[in-house]
């Protein structure tokens, strides 16, 4: 993000159970004002409680990733010609997104060989 010739593009989804959870919320929110553009998040938290439940961040989304939070994250059919779609964590998440048989992305149509789980 730093080199301003990298017309790289990254959209993030960061998913959590609690607000409390989302390691490196800071800086990914200053690479968002500070990258031109280039820098996409948003934050899918499960869980509330009183305070959360009170605090109506921008780029957070309650509950869980569903078709919805996948389909903006990955913008339009256009744009996926050179996209890499890298997911990881518990199983049933993967699973749900990534599914060989099934699975959100694709439900969407993309191609299994740019998705890559770890």
């Amino acid at each position: 993000m730093r080199d301003p010739a990298d017309k790289t593009e990254v959209r993030l989804v960061y998913a959590v159970n609690k607000s409390e959870d989302l390691v490196g919320k800071e800086e990914f929110d200053d690479l968002e004002k500070t990258s031109g553009g280039r820098f996409k998040r948003v934050y899918v938290v499960g869980g509330t409680s009183g305070a959360e439940e009170a605090q109506h961040d921008e780029g957070v989304v309650r509950g869980r990733i569903n078709r919805s939070v996948v389909e903006t994250a990955m913008g339009t059919k256009a744009e996926w010609g050179n996209t890499k779609v890298l997911i990881c964590g518990p199983d049933g998440l993967v699973e749900a997104v990534a599914g060989k048989k099934s699975g959100i992305l694709k439900e969407l149509g993309v191609p299994q060989g740019q998705v890559h789980k770890f």
